[in-house]
């Protein structure tokens, strides 16, 4: 059997999208980041799609410059 986890769980329930993370991640900070992401995506004339591309693509590109440089983002 596959092992799906929350988000593969919910596409295969039906939704349209999902965010999940490969690592662990506080909740305070994930609060602080999807308040964030939201209120973009709430201003009007925003390319939702890609809007979210951009702001993902640059959490990919903190985690990696931390990650290389040796500090981990919390």
């Amino acid at each position: 059997m596959e092992t799906l986890g929350l988000a593969g769980l919910a596409v295969r329930a039906g939704f349209r999208s999902t965010l999940a993370t490969l690592w662990q991640v506080g909740d305070q900070s994930t609060v602080k980041l999807m308040e964030q992401l939201y209120n973009e995506l709430n201003e009007p004339g925003v390319n939702k799609t890609a809007e979210s591309q951009m702001f993902f693509g640059s959490i990919i590109a903190f985690v990696s410059f931390n990650t290389y440089i040796g500090t981990t983002p919390h």
